[in-house]
């Protein structure tokens, strides 16, 4: 359920309309930058930029001022200047050392003055940073430039204080040029943020050095670390410049986000004039919020040892959904009392499970209903259509609405987007260009629903200042944002996914996918289902397995090269085992960097796995296999990169490694079979 979502009067009006904005046609000048620390503190910067770079040594208290500076005197004053990080929070933390607390005490929407500059900042999920120098006073569109003193604040807004004025005047800060940070793991899908993984997305030709011994817990020097270090900003720059390639072939303005990057290309390039999606009637947008359960998952039987399993994905299930659907360009929504064959519905309904191993139907905290009574429910028409078909529920519909569409109008955005993208993927060799027709199909579907969390405001000389607090939070829609559309998504994926189950038996199941004794029909079209491994699978709860191939014919890894990734702890305990088919790691000469393997001892290699709720490694949850599925429940320790927020709330240094102790339970005490029949999200 998506709860309190304020949506802005254009949205409202005008639906999710054609963006004609392009790519600047004004120089852009892009920077690759990376900073480095010992226990949380900065202690050099480096960037890179069209041949200029440099390593700056530097401490806390003027790291933000001279990083500046260096990109002030470089800066195209009339084009768009873009500084390119590689998880830009980490940077930002370290780089604003003397803001944290302020950072922490205010929310999303971070408002800064300080060393001369007015900075605006991002800052959670999504991290994105504008900032200008300070030229002092403001600039009215009569007196030209004013002092600080001639302005007074009204409602909100920065007016000139002059009495010449016949009305109230609104001035704005006199700025110099904006400089945007980014972060270019927005850019990369999840599983693949490392500045590694990006650039082989992207087909960057460049890679990481190894890191020097010691980065992290000592200030280091010398040519081994200044090698390092400036190989990483010219890496990024490069990689800045690929990710604006994408930009300007598509000619979409620039974005924070693969996600915002998807969403614009749709809207410039797939709506044609004057289309738009209308927008649900305000009845209709709350219940499409109720009814929106997001994806589907479920763990079927006892934690345990499974032989013989299948696991099965729905090709592109989102994609595919999207593709369904019927155009949302010319029609009209309208309130019903009874079920509607054929049209994109929501309905209200109420009745009583009775049986069955698979849930179809989800409260508003998306958990499934158990079996008995449950009233007022919204769910989607895909959802309802199953209801009538299954003997599992008794139910009712009260009402329902549902879109209309005009049948004689054919084109839909949507079905052009996913069948474009779908065709060059399916169509292209493996790579970068593969990999990016790819993310951009995999990344659209999530913006319908997508928006940003906020805070209360308090007002500042310089402005609205959101606060952090529990209190009056809310969330503001974003510009894609279409509930309608969203649920009826992800309903499409969850009635897929309960077909799939009930077909194949399933033991378990995530969002798309599932785990099968069966053998099942498969097909690499749009929607089909394709079978991922087979092989023996530990099973430790919902999302938390070791699924093993017993061989490569489905996977198609190398066996001799490694395919896992092995992190700094693993490194030290893992055997070096070369081409040998056995767990340990191996020298990947191209990369540089060390790659895991991980083999049964009848020979089955890991393939797929999943660590939700893990916060080790692979390797460490391996080990400790057989004890955690005898005793139900593991305590472990791990490394773990401390964020700001999270820090600060425990007194520890922000962005520093750390050891934690964690605690794994498979059960509760007594209750051995707690999380093995139900499907949680």
């Amino acid at each position: 359920m998506l709860k309190d979502v304020r949506v802005s009067r254009r949205l409202a009006e005008d639906g999710i309309c054609e963006n004609h904005k392009g790519y600047p046609k004004k120089p852009i000048r892009v920077f690759g930058a990376d900073t480095e620390t010992c226990r949380g503190q900065i202690f050099s910067f480096q960037i890179s930029s069209e041949g200029d770079e440099t390593l700056v040594r530097t401490h806390p208290a003027v790291a933000f001022r001279s990083f500046m500076h260096w990109i002030d005197s470089r800066v195209c004053e009339r084009g768009v200047n873009l500084v390119f990080f590689h998880n830009l929070r980490f940077d930002l933390t370290v780089l604003f050392g003397p803001d944290q607390q302020t950072i922490y005490n205010q929310y999303n929407d971070i408002h800064l003055e300080r060393d001369g500059y007015v900075i605006q900042m991002l800052y959670g999920r999504v991290n994105y940073v504008r900032v200008w120098r300070d030229l002092g006073g403001y600039l009215c569109p009569v007196c030209r430039e004013i002092p600080r003193e001639g302005v007074r604040r009204v409602a909100g807004k920065n007016l000139c204080a002059n009495p010449r004025h016949g009305e109230p005047t609104t001035v704005r800060r006199n700025l110099g040029t904006v400089v945007r940070w980014m972060d270019s793991a927005a850019f990369c899908p999840p599983g693949s943020k490392s500045l590694s993984s990006a650039l082989k997305i992207y087909g960057v030709p460049y890679r990481k050095l190894p890191t020097p011994e010691g980065l992290g817990e000592r200030e280091l020097e010398g040519p081994e670390f200044e090698a390092y270090a400036l190989n990483d900003a010219r890496a990024e720059e490069a990689l800045g410049q690929a990710i604006m390639a994408l930009h300007q072939e598509y000619d979409i303005t620039p974005c924070v986000s693969l996600p915002q990057l998807s969403a614009r290309i749709l809207r410039h390039h797939f709506f044609r004039p004057k289309e738009s999606f209308p927008f649900p009637p305000e009845p209709c947008r709350l219940a499409a919020e109720k009814s929106y359960h997001a994806g589907k998952n479920g763990f079927y039987v006892a934690p345990g040892v499974y032989e013989n399993l299948y696991e099965y994905d729905i090709n592109s299930a989102f994609p595919k959904a999207m593709r369904d659907m019927p155009q949302m360009v010319k029609g009209r929504y309208r309130h019903v009392k009874t079920y509607r064959r054929k049209k994109l519905g929501i309905y209200r309904v109420s009745g009583r499970r009775l049986v069955g191993r698979y849930p179809l139907l989800f409260d508003d905290s998306f958990r499934p209903i158990p079996v008995g009574p449950f009233q007022d429910i919204w769910i989607t028409g895909y959802e309802l259509d199953l209801l009538r078909s299954r003997s599992d529920y008794r139910f009712r519909c009260h009402e329902g609405w549902i879109w209309d569409h005009a049948p004689k109008y054919r084109h839909s955005p949507l079905k052009e987007f996913v069948d474009k993208f779908w065709i060059l993927k399916s169509t292209t060799p493996k790579g970068p260009k593969r990999d990016t027709y790819k993310n951009i199909l995999n990344s659209l579907y999530g913006k319908f629903a997508a928006c940003v969390e906020k805070h209360p405001v308090i007002e500042t000389a310089f402005g609205a200042v959101e606060l952090r607090g529990d209190g009056g939070r809310y969330f503001v829609a974003g510009a894609l944002y279409h509930p309608f559309i969203a649920t009826q998504i992800t309903g499409y994926v969850r009635a897929e996914l309960y077909k799939l189950e009930t077909r194949g038996r399933a033991l378990h199941a995530a969002t798309d996918s599932i785990k099968s004794r069966l053998r099942l029909k498969t097909s690499d079209t749009l929607g089909g289902i394709k079978p991922e491994t087979y092989g023996r699978c530990y099973l430790f709860r919902n999302k938390l397995y070791l699924h093993f191939a017993k061989d490569t014919r489905l996977c198609g890894h190398n066996l001799e090269k490694g395919w896992l990734y092995v992190s700094k702890e693993d490194a030290e305990t893992l055997p070096l085992v070369g081409g040998l088919c056995r767990t340990g790691k191996t020298w990947d000469v191209h990369d540089e960097i060390y790659r895991g393997k991980l083999f049964e001892p009848d020979g089955q290699h890991l393939c797929k796995f999943g660590l939700h709720g893990f916060k080790a490694t692979v390797f460490c949850l391996y080990h400790h296999r057989n004890a955690l599925l005898r005793e139900g429940y593991l305590d472990y320790s791990h490394l773990h990169m401390t964020n700001l927020r999270e820090a600060i709330k425990r007194g520890e240094t922000p962005a520093t490694m750390v050891t934690r102790q964690e605690r794994l339970l498979l059960w509760e005490k007594d209750d051995r079979l707690s999380s093995c029949v139900s499907a949680g999200v």
